[in-house]
Formats: structure tokens, sequence, C-alpha cells
């Protein structure tokens, strides 16, 4: 057979039939070994820091010894940053400090995860932050810590977390704090099913709308500039997830009371409030004595 070729038709520069050869051999031997290092070894890295709705992170759990328990009632969950003073810990979910780079400034207070460890997977969450803690690890209270860690010696174990959906069945409490009145505004969003990223107030029917600002210390959101906004207000919450609701008419100016917003969505709930029966301390969050909600396998 004899193969002719009519070069005065096509004229191919045998630089460029060179350097095509070359792009593609270089692709052939690299990038297929470039996509499985990625999936092997950078899958929880890529996503290190972001705090999205279920990101994953390989981190360290800690937890130290707790105070004696005197019998008393369970307040030490009232007094972390997260400052839920009249919102209680929710049952079947252990209270953990997040550390400094998944803080967000107070926003993933109230952000239920998904725990495991040797001991299985377990939800908890957040009511604290911990500076101490390397980055993306989790104090845990000392129940939850037995769960995880399988009733491993309190120290330091390997775990992984995600932020999930908590799965409250009520709908989300907005509470005004202390020494509120309609020259100053401060509220707290609680029992929210994902991690709330902002939250705005309109007092003209929704013609338009005001952002207030995350107090990082406190969880609390007011206007940026301290200026009151009245006694009564509309309430927009986005979620993390990009998700909006409205609540209608929500009284902005009665102190330290707990109300429920509107009709909203399934995406924000509140929680069920469970009772307490004593009270322990770990390093940075109470301990939960009611069972945990057990994840399957």
């Amino acid at each position: 057979m004899v193969m002719i070729i009519e070069t005065q038709r096509v004229r191919v520069p045998i630089s460029l039939i060179l350097s095509c050869f070359l792009l593609i051999t270089h692709a052939i031997s690299s990038g297929t070994p470039h996509h499985h290092s990625g999936a092997a070894s950078s899958k929880f890295q890529r996503r290190q820091g972001s705090g999205a709705l279920s990101a994953t992170y390989s981190a360290k759990g800690t937890t130290y010894v707790s105070l004696p328990s005197f019998g008393l009632i369970h307040f030490a969950w009232k007094l972390m940053l997260c400052a839920f003073t009249k919102w209680p810990q929710p049952s079947g979910f252990g209270a953990v400090a997040v550390a400094s780079n998944q803080w967000n400034s107070s926003q993933n207070c109230g952000a239920c995860l998904e725990v495991t460890g040797p001991g299985g997977v377990f939800k908890a969450i957040i009511s604290n932050q911990c500076p101490s803690c390397e980055a993306n690890g989790l104090d845990l209270d000392d129940d939850i810590w037995n769960q995880v860690s399988g009733n491993k010696p309190k120290g330091i174990i390997q775990i992984q977390w995600k932020i999930v959906s908590c799965g409250f069945s009520k709908p989300i409490l907005f509470m005004n704090k202390s020494g509120v009145s309609q020259y100053w505004n401060s509220i707290q969003v609680q029992g929210s099913n994902t991690p709330v990223k902002s939250l705005e107030i309109s007092t003209n029917g929704g013609s338009s709308w005001t952002l207030l600002e995350r107090q990082s210390n406190s969880n609390y959101f007011q206007p940026k500039d301290g200026k009151g906004l009245g006694t009564t207000g509309d309430i927009r919450v986005t979620c993390l997830s990009g998700k909006q609701f409205i609540s209608k008419n929500i009284d902005l100016a009665t102190a330290e009371s707990p109300k429920p917003g509107g009709a909203i969505s399934k995406a924000l709930r509140s929680m069920i409030p469970r009772k307490t029966t004593r009270i322990e301390f770990s390093h940075f969050v109470p301990l939960n004595p009611s069972p945990f909600r057990r994840f399957p396998h």
C-alpha cells in the first residue's frame, strides 16, 4: 500500500505539530495521577476553614478533667460565648467549643454537628469558642467525649466532623437582649436548623431592610450605627445555605422574652426543651446528661 500526502493542499508547520504532541503527552502523563492524589489526600484540606454546611473536617477532639457534680441544675450552657441564656441545650446533642478559625464571629453558634470518632458517630451543637484548639478542632463536653471516643481517658483523639441540619421541629425563636428599647435593638436567633448567615429588619413593610451586625462575643445581631429601629418590625433571616425566611411584626423592644418566628419553612426550626438534673463543667463547655442521638453506620 502506498500512502500519498498532498503537501501542497495542507501546509502545517512542523513546530505546531511538535507543540500539539507535547501538550497531549503531558496531559496523558500528568492528569490522572493529579486526580487520584487529590481524592486520596486532599479531601478535607480543600474545604478547610470554609465552615459551609456539609463540609467535612479532620481534626483533633479534646476534653479535660471536669469539676465534681453538686446535684444542682445544669446551668453552664448559659454561660458560654453563644449566650443561649433562655434556650435550653437540646436533648441528645453534646455541647462543643469550636476552634477560632471556625468561630466565624459567632456565626456557627447553635450549629449542629455530626462528629465521628473511635466510638461511632454522634450529634453535637456548638456553644462556645475554643481559642486553644488547633485549626478545626473541637473541645467536647464529658458525655459526648465518652461516646465519640469510646470511653477513652480524657485527652486527645482524632475526629471528623461536619455541620448538618439539626432536625428541630418547631419555629425558630427571636430573643431580645436585656436593655433593648425602641432606641436600641439587639436580637438573638435560637433554634435554627442551619447556621444563620445574616439578619435584617424592616420597619416599613419590606420596602427596605436594615442589615444587622453579628456580635462575635455574644451571638446577638445589632444595628451597625447603634440606632434603634423602633418597637416592632419584620425580620428576614438568611441561612448559610442561602435560603431566606421572613417573620412579620416581631417585638423588638421587650427584653429577655423569646418569640417564635412566623410561618417559616422547615429549614429553620427550634428545639424541644429538655429537663436537666445536674451541673458539671469541662474545659470549655458544659455536660449534657441526656443520651446522645446516634447515627447508623
